[in-house]
């Protein structure tokens, strides 16, 4: 299934440095830990967001999950890192009750992507 709207995909800066980069966020420091690991930081946080965005616009969703504040979509794909190396992860994506425009919530390494 498609993405609904996925031309007008956001990711809020914020998401990207206060949490998916953010070594000293509760939940995010294993996502940044890994982000990180990869090359990704505060200097390229523009390589980051183009990347997820590419997996919103060009991936199909693999699943579809209906919360009280909207429609999730679970999202695989391939993000060319930094560091050279291309790893897999898994993102998801919420179309809040009310709007029309999907808005990125979280991103992490797919279960077939090794750490480094």
């Amino acid at each position: 299934m498609v993405l609904p709207n996925r031309d007008q995909s956001q990711v809020p800066d914020e998401k990207l440095t206060q949490y998916l980069l953010a070594l000293n966020h509760p939940v995010g420091h294993s996502k940044a830990v890994f982000f990180r690991g990869v090359g990704y930081d505060e200097s390229n946080i523009e390589k980051l967001r183009d990347g997820l965005l590419a997996i919103a616009k060009n991936e199909d969703a693999q699943e579809e999950i209906s919360t009280e504040y909207g429609m999730k979509y679970v999202i695989h794909g391939s993000l060319n890192a930094p560091s050279g190396r291309t790893v897999s992860v898994t993102t998801v994506w919420i179309v809040e009750k009310g709007q029309t425009s999907p808005r990125f919530v979280t991103a992490y390494p797919a279960d077939d992507e090794e750490e480094s």
